[in-house]
């Protein structure tokens, strides 16, 4: 077995004219054969893959799918509205989405929103309460647009799904898979909090799918994850429950928790 080991070195099979990476390979392969390479943990594959591979392809950000995602909305929940019939606009009336508002405009201690909700009057028709809210006027497709104090209105949190070659150090869910030539990719939730904008496609990751409500983030994690897996000829994959946590609204906003 010495001497087989010894006429199977990287620089003998050189001598046999191949080149070095063939004869890097053929000697990994020999000593996979023989016993020496062990192949158990995902760090070990990892590495196999890479050799067997010979380094001639490697993953990228490039091949990744490119994000469809163009916007992700800005969404509103009302509390604590209590003169009638304005009370209808209060988030805890509605279940699920039918609680959320799209929001139109932010500005300073003021958050604009859009609703098919109008307040029915039995007398006369009030547009503002001072501190409250403004109504500001009608769009084309018959919904309102109404003002108010962020004492009243929150921006609710929201999730992405994103594609990375980065291992996230906090995530709502991750799957980590690996490519057929080595490479680890990671596709997992990410809290985006409040902010307005966020970038869909940069050097780092890629935004393919957006939420509000937690429920809905295993779903689609999965999908995400699924087709990820699929178009980069992924061989391995590992789910990783989350080290982080999603709330709607954040608790220290008074009233729409």
């Amino acid at each position: 077995m010495l001497g087989a080991e010894a006429s199977f070195s990287v620089s003998t099979l050189q001598s046999y004219g191949y080149s070095f990476k063939q004869a890097d390979r053929l000697k990994y392969m020999f000593d996979i054969f023989i016993g020496k390479v062990r192949i158990e943990t995902q760090d070990e594959i990892a590495r196999h893959l890479r050799k067997m591979s010979g380094g001639s392809r490697k993953i990228s950000m490039r091949d990744f799918p490119k994000s469809q995602i163009t916007n992700i909305p800005r969404i509103a929940v009302i509390a604590n509205i209590k003169p009638p019939p304005f009370d209808i606009w209060n988030s805890k009336n509605y279940k699920g989405g039918k609680a959320l508002y799209q929001v139109v405009d932010v500005s300073g201690q003021r958050i604009t929103v859009e609703t098919a909700r109008k307040p029915q009057f039995q007398q006369n028709r009030i547009t503002k309460i001072q501190g409250i809210f403004e109504i500001k006027g009608v769009k084309a497709n018959g919904n309102i647009v109404v003002t108010f104090n962020k004492k009243y209105c929150s921006l609710c949190n929201r999730f992405v799904i994103v594609g990375s070659l980065r291992n996230p150090e906090y995530h709502l869910g991750k799957y980590e898979m690996l490519c057929f030539e080595g490479t680890k990719v990671y596709v997992y939730a990410l809290n985006i909090g409040t902010k307005e904008a966020a970038r869909f496609n940069s050097d780092n990751y890629r935004i393919y799918d957006f939420g509000l409500l937690p429920n809905d983030i295993e779903g689609k994690l999965k999908n995400a994850a699924l087709t990820m897996y699929n178009q980069l000829k992924c061989v391995s994959v590992k789910y990783c429950e989350p080290n982080d946590t999603f709330r709607v609204v954040d608790c220290d906003k008074k009233g729409n928790s």
